[in-house]
């Protein structure tokens, strides 16, 4: 327990939580050197940089448990 007296997380969303951290200091990473080509004026090396930004990244294994059962709601049309 923590000492506010909450349980502490699984080892498993630790893992999680570690896992997105690593994927926020990579992106942050990248736009440090996307950022850098833009200072030296290599236009081509900044744009390659942030177009790898704009690909998504495989998601986190428990992405789909929190987002992959969402559906559209359904009409009221049809």
């Amino acid at each position: 327990m923590t000492d506010a007296g909450e349980p502490l997380p699984s080892e498993h969303a630790a893992t999680q939580d570690e896992a997105s951290l690593q994927g926020i200091e990579q992106d942050l990473d990248n736009v440090d050197e996307a950022l850098a080509a833009l200072d030296s004026g290599d236009l081509d090396a900044a744009e390659a940089l942030a177009a790898g930004l704009d690909s998504p990244r495989a998601p986190a294994p428990d992405d789909e448990q929190r987002h992959g059962d969402e559906q559209e709601p359904a009409s009221p049309d049809g």
